[in-house]
């Protein structure tokens, strides 16, 4: 099978929004389109973006994505990488597209010198974590708690 992954730009925001939408459906979370378009416009076309959301692609047709943030660690007083998302298609599991994802994860950051990713994955999904501890990534025993802002 061939899978590119790529970059993504403003003309792939149709596509992030799709498999955002799919992912959230999987990962049973809310998924609010209000002003994302545009935001993610904003993002993916400036300068010196935050974030940088990769496309994974089987022939034309999206297979998954990822998306990183560039962060800082007060507690370990260094950058390190954020996967903020890593999803792939219902259809396209079990391909390795994830561990290509990962890859692209891993290489970005240490393309940018940073020494470490991080991400997170819901307890419940076993099949991310016995993936990931099959890899060699540790994890810590947290829960990631919201509070909303906007009301």
């Amino acid at each position: 099978m061939s899978v590119t992954i790529s970059k993504a730009n403003s003309n792939d925001i149709p596509i992030i929004i799709n498999l955002m939408q799919e992912h959230a459906r999987y990962e049973k979370a809310e998924f609010l389109t209000e002003n994302l378009h545009d935001r993610l416009v904003d993002e993916l076309d400036c300068p010196d973006p935050r974030s940088l959301i990769f496309i994974a692609r089987n022939k034309s047709m999206p297979a998954g994505y990822c998306a990183l943030n560039r962060e800082f660690s007060a507690w370990k007083c260094k950058e390190y990488m954020h996967m903020d998302c890593l999803y792939v298609t219902e259809q396209m599991r079990g391909r390795k597209i994830g561990l290509q994802l990962l890859n692209v994860a891993i290489q970005t950051a240490t393309d940018q010198g940073l020494g470490e990713l991080q991400w997170q994955t819901p307890l419940w999904n076993t099949k991310a974590i016995h993936f990931y501890q099959g890899l060699g990534a540790s994890c810590s025993e947290k829960l990631r708690f919201t509070y909303n802002l906007s009301g």
